[in-house]
C-alpha cells in the first residue's frame, strides 16, 4: 500500500463509521451510561436533521454505536403476516459463546403495522441499560419511519409547499442537480409522459423514479431497458402474450400491465425497432393496448418515463420517429454530466462512502483534501456511476483505519496533477522532477528502488535529490 504524503492529511470528507464501538474494559464495568447517551445523540441528530438519510441504516448504526452487538434484524410488520426486513448486521468477531439470549423489542403503530426488533447483545457490558435504550431508540426511528413514508401519500388540492416540491428530487445526492431539478417540477407533475436525456451514468432511473415518487401514483414504478431485450421479443415483453397466441405459448402479463396506475420506464427508448416505435405511438395516443394475439384493447393506465443517451438532433436524424419523439416530450429534462456539476462531487463522495462503511466496516476514516481535489478536477466520462466505481476501488485499497489520500488515486488522476500552470521552462522541469522524486520516495522508503523504478542509477538519484533540497524520512 502507498504511503500517505503529508499533504494529504487533512480529511475533506468523514466518513460516518458504521464499526461496532468497542467499550474499553473501564466504561464496561463501570456501566458508562452518559457515554452511550452521548453517542446515541449525535446519530440520532444526523437522522432527524437528513432527510435523505435511509434512516434503516442510520438506525443500525445507532445500536452498533451504542452497544457490542453480536446480530440485529430490524422488520417491519405491514400486514398480520407480511413482514419486511429494513436492516440487520451480523459481527464474526464476536463468538456466540460471548453472547447473550436473543432479545426481542416492538412498537405498534396502529392499525396494523408494527415495528420489531430482534438483538443479541455482547456479554461485554452491563445489560441494564440496554433493554431501555432499545425500546427509546425503535420507538424514535418509528416515527421517523412513519413520517418518511407519509410523504409518499397523494397530496391533496392544495399546492406543494416548497419544501414538498424540493423533497422530490431527494432520491438524488447534491444541492447542484436537485437546482437544476425543481425547476421542472411544475411542468412534470402535469405531464404524463416524460423524456430524459442525459449521458450515461447520470442518473436516468433515479429521475424516473423520483417522477414516480412526484406522481403519487398507487401502482408500481416498473422499468425495462430497451436495449438489453432482442428486437423480436421487445413487443411480448412490452404488451404481453395471450394464451394460444403461438403453439405451446402461455399467458403473460407484460410491462404495462404490471405498471398499471403506476409509472412504466422505458430506458434507452432509441434502441427499440421504428415498427415497434410506430404501435408504442399509438399506446400513448389512445391509452390503450393488444397484447400480442389478443384483439381484446386493455387500459394503459400509466405515465410513460422514457430516457436515451442521444441528443435530441440524433433522434431526430431517424433514430426515433419524429411523432414518437414530440408524443413522449411533453416535458424533456436533460441532465448535465457529472464534469458540470462538481459542486455535487463532495456530496456524493460522503454518500458512496458512507455506503461502502455501512456495506463493509472497513474503518477507513475518510477522503482527504488532496484526493477531493483531483477527483473534482477529473472529466469523469462514465458520470456518477464511474465515480461510484473509483470511491469503491479506493475505499477497498486504503488500509483500515486510513485516509484515502491522492496518491491513492489511478494514474489517470494524475496527468496533469504534476504540471504547474505557471513558470519558466526550466522552473517547471524542476518542479515537476522534485514532486515526482519525493512522490516515489515516500512510497518506496527506499533510493535504490526508486532509482530503478524512475530509470536513474542510484549515485546520480543521490545528487539530484541534494541538488533539488528534497527532504524525506525514512
Amino acid at each position: 500500500m502507498i504511503k500517505t504524503l503529508l499533504q494529504d492529511e487533512q480529511a475533506a470528507i468523514t466518513i460516518t463509521s458504521s464499526t461496532v464501538n468497542r467499550h474499553s474494559k473501564e466504561a464496561a464495568d463501570t456501566g458508562d451510561s452518559f457515554f452511550t447517551i452521548k453517542k446515541m445523540n449525535t446519530i440520532l441528530e444526523k437522522m432527524m436533521t437528513h432527510p435523505t438519510l435511509v434512516i434503516s441504516d442510520c438506525f443500525m448504526s445507532i445500536l452498533k454505536e451504542c452497544f457490542p452487538i453480536v446480530s440485529a434484524r430490524l422488520m417491519y410488520q405491514q400486514n398480520d403476516d407480511d413482514w419486511v426486513v429494513l436492516s440487520e448486521f451480523y459481527d464474526t468477531h464476536f463468538p456466540d459463546k460471548t453472547s447473550t439470549e436473543p432479545r426481542q423489542f416492538s412498537f405498534p403503530i396502529p392499525p396494523n403495522n408494527r415495528y420489531c426488533l430482534d438483538i443479541r447483545f455482547s456479554k461485554e457490558v452491563q445489560s441494564a441499560p440496554q433493554n431501555d435504550y432499545c425500546r427509546l431508540i425503535l420507538l424514535i426511528f418509528s416515527f421517523c419511519h412513519q413520517h418518511q413514508s407519509n410523504k409518499r401519500i397523494v397530496p391533496g388540492k392544495n399546492a406543494p409547499s416548497k419544501m414538498e416540491t424540493f423533497s422530490s428530487w431527494d432520491d438524488l445526492v447534491g444541492n447542484q442537480i436537485k437546482s437544476h431539478l425543481a425547476k421542472y417540477t411544475d411542468l412534470c407533475r402535469h405531464s404524463d409522459t416524460v423524456l430524459v436525456i442525459g449521458q450515461t451514468g447520470t442518473g436516468k432511473e433515479l429521475v424516473a423514479q423520483s417522477l414516480h415518487k412526484l406522481w403519487s401514483r398507487p401502482g408500481n414504478f416498473v422499468a425495462i431497458n430497451c436495449a438489453a431485450i432482442p428486437a423480436d421479443l421487445l413487443e411480448s415483453e412490452l404488451f404481453g402474450v395471450t394464451k394460444g397466441a403461438a403453439t405451446g405459448v402461455n399467458a403473460r402479463e407484460g410491462y404495462f400491465f404490471k405498471a398499471r396506475q403506476g409509472t412504466l420506464f422505458l430506458d434507452e427508448i432509441s434502441e427499440m425497432p421504428i415498427s415497434l416505435q410506430s404501435k408504442l405511438l399509438r399506446v400513448i395516443q389512445e391509452r390503450e393496448y393488444f397484447s400480442v394475439g389478443s384483439t381484446q384493447a386493455q387500459k394503459a393506465d400509466v405515465k410513460i418515463v422514457a430516457s436515451t443517451n442521444q441528443s435530441p438532433v440524433l433522434l431526430l436524424s431517424g433514430q426515433m420517429r419524429a411523432d414518437l419523439y414530440f408524443r413522449l416530450a411533453q416535458t424533456i429534462i436533460t441532465l448535465p454530466p457529472l464534469k458540470e456539476r462538481s459542486d455535487d462531487i463532495a456530496s456524493l463522495c460522503q454518500f458512496f462512502l458512507n455506503q461502502l462503511e455501512t456495506q463493509l466496516g472497513r474503518g477507513v476514516n475518510g477522503l482527504s483534501v488532496s484526493a477531493l481535489k483531483l477527483l473534482k478536477k477529473y472529466n469523469w466520462p462514465g458520470n456518477v456511476r464511474e465515480l461510484q466505481h473509483v470511491l469503491r476501488y479506493l475505499y477497498i485499497n486504503t488500509p483500515e483505519g486510513g485516509l484515502i489520500q491522492g496518491v491513492h488515486l489511478p494514474e489517470t488522476f494524475h496527468q496533469h496533477d504534476d504540471i504547474p500552470e505557471k513558470g519558466t521552462l526550466p522552473s517547471i522541469i524542476k518542479r515537476v522532477e522534485k514532486k515526482v522524486i519525493l512522490r516515489e520516495l515516500e512510497r518506496l522508503k527506499n533510493v535504490g528502488n526508486a532509482a530503478k523504478i524512475l530509470g536513474l542509477s542510484e549515485g546520480y538519484l543521490y545528487r539530484k535529490i541534494k541538488q533539488l533540497g528534497i527532504k524525506w524520512k525514512c
